[in-house]
């Protein structure tokens, strides 16, 4: 826990994070086991910010940091990339995927408060090279528009979760460049140390991995619809 940083300040970043739980689990249907991994896999991520396992890592140039971005891509390639994965997901309400990325907006004013604190560097933010923030203002749109009217095609959904995805990989590589490290001092005078500390771990140990899983989802089950009822139209009725 980060000291210098208001209680308030905290407590709406793990609500975020509870936020983002609790789509992905209404995305699977009330799935409990899907919920169960969830929940350990965020008491982990959480114990280990807690106890700056990670930032130990940090200052002693070791892989365990692999441990915050590694493991929440295991779930995303089981789901994507396997027979049995692509069956479960395709059980999945995409819809609340994509209104689960409506909370970037939020997200992106707690790293703007970070970064205030001296503890990311600027161009994490949105005033810097964070371009996030679009995609969490033009999620709501998309599932008012794409899912509940049908007015979007499924064309312009496929491009839009591709251009949010790439805002998403641009944050995610500037944040990899900005951790404490030897060759940090040489890109960013200021690191990102503040996302390896409980409870902002979960930013890149959960969150955007979340999100990230969100848009390949998406573009996977929005291309099969393209594939079978044209891309150039809207999707069917079924799909609500």
């Amino acid at each position: 826990m980060i000291d210098q940083l208001p209680t308030g300040f905290n407590i709406s970043f793990i609500l975020i994070t509870t936020a983002v739980l609790l789509f992905l689990y209404k995305t699977s249907r009330g799935n409990k086991l899907i919920l169960a991994s969830l929940l350990f896999g965020l008491f982990m991520q959480g114990l280990a910010g807690y106890s700056e396992f990670y930032l130990e890592s940090i200052r002693k140039v070791t892989f365990q940091i692999l441990f915050l971005f590694l493991p929440p891509f295991v779930p995303i390639c089981i789901y994507l990339f396997t027979p049995r994965g692509r069956k479960i997901m395709k059980g999945f309400e995409l819809k609340w995927l994509t209104l689960m990325q409506s909370l970037r907006l939020p997200i992106a004013f707690i790293l703007v408060g970070l970064y205030y604190y001296k503890l990311i560097p600027q161009s994490i933010t949105f005033s810097g090279s964070n371009y996030d923030i679009l995609a969490g203002i033009t999620a709501p749109f998309v599932y008012f528009y794409g899912y509940k009217k049908k007015a979007l095609s499924i064309n312009l959904m496929i491009i839009w979760n591709i251009l949010a995805l790439y805002t998403l990989m641009h944050l995610f590589i500037i944040v990899l460049f900005a951790l404490p490290s030897p060759f940090q001092s040489f890109i960013y005078k200021q690191s990102a140390s503040g996302i390896l500390y409980f409870p902002y771990v979960w930013l890149f140990g959960f969150i955007t991995p979340s999100f990230i899983f969100g848009h390949l989802a998406a573009i996977s089950e929005l291309y099969s619809y393209g594939v079978k009822w044209g891309f150039q139209n809207s999707l069917e009725p079924k799909l609500n």
